[in-house]
């Protein structure tokens, strides 16, 4: 076993020297722009896309991921992890450690680093990004994992985790950043969230920290002890902190900075024409919509009820709204179509799952007059806006500040909208403002956005049950929605996995609980100097031990 006395060490912050100029980038040293800082370099607190990108190279897994684009899907493969077997039935896993991989204080990385992680990470008192996320294993009231009942230790380099039954376990389910058992358990659980900046990472991945001047940079320096580690593998990548978007662009022109992720479509159209960097979508994991409430929030917050909304309770009203909104328009005009019309919740990317067979409802302001007729919706008194009874078809869409898509579309969507009779303001927020009123269910209509996890995740956005599924912001509810979504998570069988996903995928179609814009690429350029980078949906900067500086 580890020391467990170890003490606590205080992170070094030293000045970030200036970043190398060269047109090239040489063989030590590669440049990514970043807009803001990382709040943490802990995995317990990673939340952010970037974060989680450091962290990725400073801790390893049990297993790691590809994309595969065949089938839409991840490709597994042991990382931390030599070998695993799954029991006959699912219900354990045993796993082989690799005996070749060290903490960067020379502790061997061991069992009982992994079991002390996992702990860590579902204990109340930590507050990790992933508490109560592990729903497959035995637990305590509290939510933390039972040690005793979920892991059998053989050896130091051998255990088994044990699943509870009836649960549906796979390998996402041990995917985590194992973390280093020594340190923190000399640490009370409800200390380390608060002295988790003041630990120096201990870390076993294929990059260690080497300063972490706040506001400037990280940088990473390779881990040649690794067996990640390859010949011609980057010495250091340095995430440099560029909070103007016009800066870090200058920078990727010139060739002192070598990658940048979100690139606007029009730089990217210029971008091209240079010669010396490569444009590269990451494509089908975020996409916009026009946020409906589908029943009254008031009525619900004050009793509880599900009351349809004045306006948009009606599933026709918002196919109308839909059919009334010229989203081709907007994704030429501003994406520079670099991006794709969207139907529903599931991205294209997910192959085996996605329904093809929905199209996507057409810009037609005369089947969207049609369906308002039908639902009563009528310009009684000439004045261009419709009415039902005394309810005019009146009211506000919320847009975030400082989002010129949004902005942009918002204009286009105004103008539509009012062709059919609708009389629509569009009233913009400062963006925390904005989030939380929505989150709190204070916005009749608003446009937003999500990122798409993988594997997809349905039903924390679309189950009825708006209490244990905060990110259902509409309000839809759907009997048929719910019974899929409550057995989704119990099915095995991939293919009937699938099927359901995409029955669940007509009836989010036939309801349009949203106007569901377009599907956003995340536009990356990079020096045609790198191999090896793989811009996938899984990201830009991903297993960047794999890169080379092309002689």
């Amino acid at each position: 076993m580890k020391n467990f006395g170890i003490a606590l060490v205080v992170i070094s912050f030293v000045l970030f020297p200036s970043c190398n100029k060269e047109k090239n980038p040489s063989n030590e040293r590669l440049i990514i722009a970043i807009s803001s800082d990382v709040e943490s370099l802990n995995p317990l607190y990673s939340f952010t896309y970037f974060e989680g990108a450091v962290t990725e190279l400073l801790y390893l897994s049990l297993v790691q991921h590809n994309w595969n684009y065949e089938h839409g899907e991840l490709d597994t493969s042991p990382m931390l992890a030599e070998a695993y077997e799954w029991s006959n039935d699912s219900s354990s896993i045993k796993i082989k450690l690799r005996r070749d991989v060290y903490w960067s204080d020379g502790e061997i990385v061991d069992a009982g680093d992994v079991v002390a992680s996992f702990i860590l990470y579902s204990h109340p008192d930590v507050q990790s990004r992933l508490y109560g996320m592990f729903k497959s294993f035995y637990l305590k009231n509290d939510l933390t994992i039972d040690k005793e009942k979920t892991f059998t230790v053989e050896t130091p380099f051998s255990f088994t985790i044990n699943f509870k039954e009836d649960s549906n376990p796979s390998l996402m389910d041990i995917d985590i950043p194992v973390l280093p058992g020594h340190i923190f358990s000399a640490i009370p659980f409800n200390e380390i969230a608060q002295k988790e900046k003041e630990l120096a990472p201990i870390t076993n991945g294929a990059y260690q920290l080497k300063t972490w001047n706040k506001n400037q940079s990280i940088i990473l320096t390779s881990n040649k002890n690794s067996f990640l580690h390859q010949t011609g593998s980057i010495d250091e990548i340095v995430f440099s902190v560029v909070p103007d978007y016009n800066s870090r662009l200058t920078q990727l022109k010139n060739g002192e900075v070598q990658l940048m992720e979100d690139i606007r479509p029009d730089d990217a159209q210029r971008l091209k024409t240079s010669g010396d960097l490569i444009i590269a979508p990451i494509e089908g994991r975020e996409y916009d919509y026009i946020g409906w409430s589908n029943i009254d929030m008031n009525e619900y917050k004050k009793n509880g009820k599900k009351i349809p909304h004045k306006i948009f309770g009606s599933a026709s009203v918002r196919k109308a709204l839909t059919h009334a909104i010229n989203r081709v328009e907007i994704l030429s005009e501003y994406f520079n179509n670099f991006g794709q019309i969207a139907v529903g919740p599931a991205a294209p990317i997910f192959k085996d799952l996605y329904n093809s067979s929905i199209t996507p409802y057409p810009f037609d302001p005369g089947i969207a007059k049609q369906l308002l007729k039908s639902e009563g919706w009528k310009d009684a008194d000439g004045d261009g806006i419709l009415e039902k009874g005394k309810e005019r078809f009146l009211f506000t869409i919320y847009i975030p500040s400082g989002n010129p898509a949004r902005d942009f579309a918002s204009k286009v969507i105004q103008n539509n909208l009012k062709a059919i009779g609708a009389d629509v303001k569009i009233e913009k927020l400062e963006s925390g403002v904005f989030f939380e009123k929505m989150f709190n269910r204070e916005l009749e209509a608003w446009i937003a956005g999500w990122s798409v996890p993988i594997p997809i995740e349905l039903k924390v956005y679309w189950h009825s049950n708006l209490t244990e599924n905060p990110l259902n912001i509409a309000g839809f509810a759907n009997e048929q929605a719910d019974e899929l979504l409550e057995k989704l998570p119990l099915v095995k069988e991939t293919e009937i996995k699938n099927r359901m996903i995409k029955d669940f995928q007509n009836i989010i179609h036939q309801e349009e609980p949203v106007t569901f814009l377009y599907w956003i690429d995340n536009l990356t350029a990079h020096s045609k100097m790198i191999e090896g980078i793989s811009v996938s949906p899984l990201g830009a900067v991903h297993h960047t031990w794999k890169w080379k500086i092309k002689k």
